[in-house]
């Protein structure tokens, strides 16, 4: 794994942790269901993104 896809998977957890702590003042009561949705989309964007590189790091080794 390079140091360009590590800085931009720590920019995508910085930026997920802010929309965590904002949200509630920023959405309300509406904010609960989307900081549902958004944590989904996350999980899965992270999910994606570490099995690629995982896949490049093993394609690399092999």
């Amino acid at each position: 794994m390079n140091s360009v896809e590590m800085k931009t998977l720590i920019k995508i957890i910085v930026l997920c942790i802010a929309l965590f702590i904002f949200s509630p003042f920023i959405f309300g009561v509406l904010g609960i269901v989307f900081k549902g949705i958004l944590w989904l989309i996350i999980g899965i964007v992270i999910i994606i993104t570490l099995s690629i590189m995982y896949f490049k790091y093993k394609i690399k080794k092999g």
